[in-house]
């Protein structure tokens, strides 16, 4: 993997344009952004739409449910956001990807658990209407998969063989399950990257001076990320400490970010920390950090890990309030994820996973 993480624009530059538009994917691409990160949503007359939500209201000048409303319907509203744009279908968006100045640009699409599972099929078909060489489009669109039953489906029905496929998570516990599936598959079908919460990361035990195996993220890193070689992102990341933060990370391979500017700027002054001579390297020699090469055990990610103590040596004391809190709220969801809690049902209209939901939303988090 290349040294320099990937800049990504989370539902394009959505910091300053409106998510999920064709203007917010161009000037994406204008911010220097290597991948467009964006939503799939299935409407009821069966058109993959762009948008994240099911509901469109708080995007957008109407409050639709995509799943009950026509292609037609849905291209009546526009965004709250100025300059108004309408909702692009995914034919729209693969026709502005084709235009010579994207030529250089990936996809990932994030498929909505929700979704009928039937939307994997609609997007191949989609692709080749506008080419018939499925190998034309493996290198340019990644599907990012929240859950065992599109996955399973993906595989049953021989869909995304070839196709970059990474899972979206809010924890490397929950990825596990998919990641222990998928080291039964062949390597068309296997998972080849986890995308993150990035909060997800600061496990305690992970900076600890006295690295040893027992933190469950560095665990994972070297599991699932240095011995399987499976690539990792970060979303959605913001705020300038923890772009930092996550381009410093052991094996990122890319950052999912509302603000690609800020993360463009400091990308262009990147330089590989494992090759940085620090006034700490009387540390490193003691604990056999020497740099990515070498025959110690993990000398890569001890690196790593020590140059981030550095860089955060009070872990979450320099984070705030709001963030610990959230952190513990984390915890929790992470736990009612693993028991299967989150469909539970609490009312008529509402679930474990609603109230979690809305938590996430509220921080803005999505």
């Amino acid at each position: 993997m290349s040294s320099k993480p990937l800049c990504i624009g989370h539902r394009g530059f959505r910091r300053l344009f409106p998510e999920n538009t064709l203007l917010s994917f161009t000037q994406a691409r204008n911010a220097g952004c290597d991948i467009i990160e964006t939503d799939v949503q299935l409407s009821k007359d069966e058109v993959v739409v762009i948008c994240h939500d099911s509901k469109t209201g708080r995007v957008f000048s109407d409050d639709l449910n995509i799943y009950e409303s026509t292609l037609e319907q849905l291209q009546t509203i526009r965004t709250n956001k100025e300059p108004h744009e309408s909702m692009p279908t995914f034919k729209q968006l693969i026709a502005w990807f084709l235009k010579p100045e994207n030529s250089k640009l990936k996809i990932m699409l994030d498929v909505k658990r929700s979704n009928n599972l039937k939307i994997l099929d609609i997007i191949l078909s989609d692709l080749l209407s506008f080419n018939p060489d499925r190998e034309f489009w493996v290198p340019k669109i990644q599907f990012g998969l929240w859950d065992l039953n599109f996955y399973s489906y993906a595989i049953q029905n021989d869909l995304l063989k070839g196709f970059e496929i990474i899972n979206i998570s809010f924890s490397p516990k929950v990825s596990l399950k998919l990641l222990e599936l998928s080291d039964k598959q062949d390597d068309g079908l296997k998972i080849k990257g986890v995308s993150l919460l990035h909060l997800s990361t600061w496990d305690n035990n992970l900076f600890s001076k006295n690295l040893k195996n027992d933190s469950f993220m560095k665990n994972f890193l070297i599991e699932q990320c240095d011995k399987k070689k499976l690539d990792l992102y970060f979303w959605t990341v913001n705020a300038k400490q923890d772009l930092i933060c996550a381009i410093n990370f052991p094996y990122v391979k890319g950052v999912i970010t509302d603000n690609p500017d800020h993360l463009k700027e400091l990308l262009d002054n990147y330089t590989d920390i494992t090759i940085i001579n620090t006034k700490d390297s009387k540390d490193s020699e003691e604990s056999g950090e020497s740099g990515k090469s070498g025959d110690s055990e993990n000398e890569y990610l001890n690196l790593k890990l020590s140059q981030l103590q550095r860089l955060y040596p009070s872990n979450f004391s320099n984070l705030g309030i709001k963030r610990f809190i959230f952190y513990k709220w984390y915890n929790l969801t992470e736990l009612c994820y693993l028991n299967n809690w989150m469909g539970l049902r609490l009312s008529k209209k509402l679930t474990v996973g609603v109230i979690f939901i809305s938590v996430f939303k509220i921080f803005n988090i999505f």
